[in-house]
């Protein structure tokens, strides 16, 4: 069975991207299962999606990635700070087990660190989940970033 918690990247099926069906973009998993206080719902993941770098398509500069920093990333790419998901961790471990989702490499300290900083400072991100991290944050739930 998977584990999920946060820095565990999966493939996850988008309806944007491209036009073919069933397209994956990888999604990073910010936190470990927590309480969204908001939904009132229990172990409840925030993830981000990371998409590559093309002329003429949208761009958030916030958190750039470089090639090969993870297998799955081969081109230049950035964190799509606009695709932020609250999703349940049990629908993201049923997906995964039915085949759905694909889990990939955990994403490196480092580079989780630079994103979980980037939903708080990107101006694209909705106050809904910068409410989420903070709130994770105090649940142990993510590292705290005001510690690095």
């Amino acid at each position: 069975m998977p584990e999920i918690k946060r820095q565990v990247t999966i493939l996850r099926p988008t309806d944007y991207g491209k036009d073919e069906s069933n397209y994956k973009h990888l999604y990073i998993l910010l936190t470990d299962p927590c309480f969204d206080g908001e939904s009132g719902k229990e172990d409840m993941i925030l993830s981000v999606s990371c998409s590559s770098i093309k002329d003429g398509k949208a761009l958030d500069e916030t958190c750039i990635l470089k090639a090969g920093i993870h297998e799955f990333i081969t081109r230049d790419s950035f964190i799509f700070y606009r695709h932020l998901r609250i999703d349940s961790s049990k629908e993201i471990q049923a997906n995964i087990e039915a085949g759905y989702f694909i889990q990939k490499a955990l994403i490196n300290d480092e580079i989780y660190q630079q994103i979980l900083r980037g939903v708080l400072s990107s101006k694209s991100v909705d106050r809904k989940y910068k409410r989420f991290l903070k709130n994770a944050i105090r649940q142990n739930a993510c590292h705290d970033i005001n510690e690095y």
